[in-house]
């Protein structure tokens, strides 16, 4: 307990205790190694996260040195020792970070590493090793497996439904451009904060919510964000805001989702602008708009 303690305290003024946290990782304590195993997720020189506690220290391992720490506790016998090493292979984000989670795969896993896992793998930072990489899949049996498995059973999979005759001809235009958009969990923000599409050009938004937390996304005017989240927050204030989804009326908001309820996810079909600019878009959950956002880029044709 104090030695957990000490890389906390450690790590919050600045400094890392990188011998001391390799010493944790393989006690006896599972508890202990799961804090320590969280410390995995910022390796030398990775400071910046969580973006609310910037300067916090690093955990004194190389990438080298944090990779191969991961890939045992990915192994590790227990769960929640397990779970740690899945979210701290999504904070690193490298392809290595993806090698070394293999072993989580290989253990039976509850409905909290099943879903531990399908945030990482789903992760913006994880996915892109693997999506679209037949090669990877193949070599990898177990993630493939658990790929297919987790999407049969995926609730949100689920929430998203079969499009009917409308929607199947709107993704048959051409030139359309799909954009996948995670709401981070525990984070209050959008795991992409910037896409780009052309002026005119058909979107297919598929927003997905595994937080705990309801959120919706709204896409406003050019110069509209504030105004509109602010509004946002006065619904807190609104006896029917909840029931309103907490989309505020302005006629500044250009397309919006429903507000999503954990593990469910919402498909938005529109026409991209066709006059060029930034069009913000935002959680319109009372508070949330300050930090959960990000930017529709639209170019000309």
């Amino acid at each position: 307990h104090h030695q957990v303690e000490a890389l906390w305290l450690a790590r919050s003024i600045g400094a890392s205790l990188p011998e001391l946290l390799l010493e944790v990782l393989d006690c006896d304590s599972h508890h202990a190694r799961a804090a320590a195993t969280r410390s995995l997720r910022y390796p030398k020189g990775e400071t910046g996260r969580p973006l609310w506690q910037a300067g916090l220290a690093d955990n004194g391992l190389s990438h080298e040195q944090t990779v191969s720490a991961l890939a045992k506790r990915a192994a590790d016998e227990n769960g929640i020792v397990r779970i740690e090493a899945l979210n701290a292979a999504s904070y690193i984000g490298t392809r290595e970070a993806l090698d070394a989670i293999v072993g989580a795969f290989d253990h039976p896993m509850d409905k909290h590493l099943q879903y531990a896992a399908t945030c990482a793998l789903g992760s913006e930072t994880l996915s892109k090793h693997w999506k679209n990489d037949e090669a990877f899949l193949a070599s990898h049996p177990t993630i493939n497996t658990f790929l297919k498995t987790a999407k049969s059973v995926d609730p949100i999979e689920k929430s998203l439904g079969k499009p009917n005759r409308e929607e199947k001809e709107f993704d048959r235009q051409k030139g359309l451009t799909t954009v996948d958009i995670l709401c981070i969990p525990e984070r209050l923000l959008f795991d992409k904060t910037k896409f780009t599409v052309k002026a005119g050009q058909p979107v297919k938004l598929i927003l997905r919510n595994p937080d705990a937390t309801q959120h919706n996304l709204v896409i406003v005017e050019p110069g509209a964000l504030e105004e509109v989240g602010l509004a946002g927050n006065e619904m807190a204030k609104d006896p029917s805001g909840l029931s309103k989804g907490f989309i505020p009326e302005s006629d500044k908001i250009l397309h919006h989702t429903s507000l999503l309820n954990p593990e469910t996810g919402e498909i938005l079909r529109f026409k991209a602008p066709e006059k060029p600019g930034v069009y913000p878009y935002l959680c319109t959950f009372p508070g949330h708009w300050i930090v959960m956002k990000g930017e529709m880029i639209v170019e000309a044709k």
